[in-house]
């Protein structure tokens, strides 16, 4: 099972201080921000992030996230064709 995810933040809630709302695969969900606002990093909507098991743990730049998302994909185009 993957637990670790790269995402693209689609809003932050006002009401939800230290959520974020992301973006992955076309399906949303919140992810807490705590980790890197506690080290000072602001997070804002149209960042990328790696998260893992729900917490954002690093802003990614773009170009490193849409390859990471490549590669992912990829493995899993891999596993669905060894099935």
């Amino acid at each position: 099972m993957c637990v670790e995810r790269v995402c693209q933040v689609v809003a932050m809630p006002a009401s939800e201080e230290g959520t974020a709302i992301v973006e992955v695969g076309g399906v949303r969900h919140r992810v807490s921000t705590a980790l890197l606002v506690f080290d000072g990093i602001e997070v804002r909507p149209g960042d990328w992030l790696q998260t893992h098991t729900g917490l954002a743990v690093r802003i990614l730049p773009e170009a490193d996230a849409r390859r990471l998302i490549s590669a992912y994909e990829e493995m899993q185009a891999a596993a669905t064709e060894a099935n």
